[in-house]
């Protein structure tokens, strides 16, 4: 690891899952990583030898290829890389999307907030970086859970850190010892939520997570966004219509969860249908909208989880 990393005894394996990437972006992403982690792991669901070629043929060093044979989703993808971190004795993961690109010091102050935390007596499931939209260039806030939606914390003054109810899984370093307890992702719900899933299980083990206002990472929140009024005004970042097959089927899947407290599910409703709001009022392709939020809506309620099957 990067001697920028203040604990030497901290080993971090990078898992990075793949899927038709634009290869100069992945190149950015892995020449900033390469000088901050121990080792590099991708993690391919394109379905072909593809990324591992390119790999190769760029002689990128201290990164390793486990091409899968199909899509088998985010969840069995990060799970694939945390037993390969295990198994090579790396005591952190920090789990990326492929167009995530961490600025030059982020592993190193993820690390130094998340020993901080620790050593104030928190138990924590995960620490992550502030976002900044790769497009506009606008900061994200983290986010708390509420009765109606999120409740968005941004960071301000001389804080470093401060608590969030989840974090989105890109940029999120993790203790192996931590996953050894609360588990690793729910591979049946493939693509979205997965984040959510996972955080809502560890707070159940009284785990707290938290936003790092130091580290800084640039992602795409979203294939576009705009600003609707419901409830007041929020920006909402939309995606491609299957998508929303995922988002309202996993919703439904999670609500039913011992462990999801009624808070995070009354906001989740709202949420919800904030996104059913934007997507059937505002844009193109409002049919296709409609069918995969009922698709995803009927599977929710039969508990049918995997990979989304046209019919």
């Amino acid at each position: 690891m990067s001697e920028m990393t203040s604990d030497a005894h901290m080993r971090v394996s990078a898992i990075v899952v793949t899927y038709h990437p634009d290869f100069p972006v992945l190149q950015r992403q892995l020449t900033s990583l390469a000088l901050q982690v121990s080792a590099i792991l991708i993690v391919d669901n394109t379905g072909n030898d593809s990324v591992a070629d390119w790999v190769v043929s760029e002689r990128i060093p201290n990164v390793t290829v486990h091409a899968l044979a199909g899509n088998r989703g985010l969840g069995t993808a990060y799970n694939i890389g945390i037993a390969w971190a295990q198994k090579q004795q790396y005591t952190h993961v920090l789990f990326l999307d492929q167009d995530s690109l961490p600025e030059n010091n982020m592993v190193a102050e993820l690390a130094d907030a998340l020993l901080h935390i620790e050593q104030n007596g928190a138990k924590v499931s995960a620490v992550g970086p502030l976002c900044r939209d790769s497009r506009t260039g606008a900061f994200a806030p983290f986010r708390q859970f509420s009765w109606f939606g999120t409740r968005r914390i941004f960071c301000s003054g001389d804080a470093r850190h401060i608590p969030a109810d989840f974090l989105i899984s890109s940029g999120s370093l993790v203790s192996l010892d931590v996953l050894e307890t609360v588990g690793g992702m729910k591979e049946d719900l493939f693509i979205d939520h997965i984040d959510t899933e996972w955080f809502l299980r560890a707070s159940s083990f009284g785990m707290s997570a938290w936003g790092v206002c130091t580290a800084v990472m640039h992602h795409a929140l979203g294939e576009d966004s705009c600003r609707i009024w419901f409830l007041g005004w929020r920006t909402i970042y939309r995606h491609k219509p299957f998508r929303y097959y995922y988002i309202f089927r996993n919703s439904i899947l999670l609500w039913q969860l011992s462990y999801a407290p009624l808070r995070w599910i009354s906001g989740d409703v709202v949420r919800i249908g904030v996104l059913a709001f934007s997507a059937l009022l505002f844009g193109p392709g409002r049919f296709d909208y409609l069918k995969m939020i009922l698709r995803g809506i009927g599977d929710g309620i039969r508990g049918k989880g995997g990979k989304f099957v046209s019919s």
